[in-house]
């Protein structure tokens, strides 16, 4: 009965702490996370008509995500920017904005963005002639 006990106690415990997280998670206010929201908003919002007031947005979006130590709001400035530049043809640097977002969303294990964000890129990658690449990358958001 003893051992029983023991072993009971045991599994409890190993349950209790394998759902702990120790990694620390930067507190962003509300009002902050809702302002860079805005300008994510204003950023998609200009894109098509005014793409200097869409990157203006963004930029200003971006900043505050980094001063704040926002990292899904810094992804998801990096996102723009990659989505700015693809529209108007600089894909190359495209690709790199697309990689920081995917690289942050990756360290987030925020799966719905970062299924957008190879997605995203996988579509850049066979605009610049890497089919294979650009082929692996849809495959990886499909899954």
């Amino acid at each position: 009965m003893k051992c029983l006990s023991l072993f009971g106690t045991l599994y409890i415990l190993s349950f209790l702490t394998c759902g702990q997280v120790n990694h620390k998670v930067a507190r962003v206010s509300v009002a902050d996370s809702s302002k860079i929201k805005l300008y994510e908003h204003k950023s998609a919002s200009y894109q098509n008509t005014a793409p200097d007031s869409a990157i203006y947005f963004a930029d200003h979006g971006l900043k505050l995500a980094r001063r704040s130590h926002y990292l899904l709001g810094e992804g998801l400035m990096m996102n723009r920017f990659a989505r700015i530049n693809e529209q108007y043809g600089n894909l190359k640097l495209a690709i790199k904005y697309q990689k920081a977002s995917l690289a942050i969303f990756n360290t987030l294990h925020d799966v719905p963005d970062s299924a957008d964000a190879n997605a995203s890129l996988g579509i850049l990658e066979g605009r610049q002639g890497n089919f294979k690449t650009g082929t692996r990358l849809i495959k990886t958001a499909l899954k």
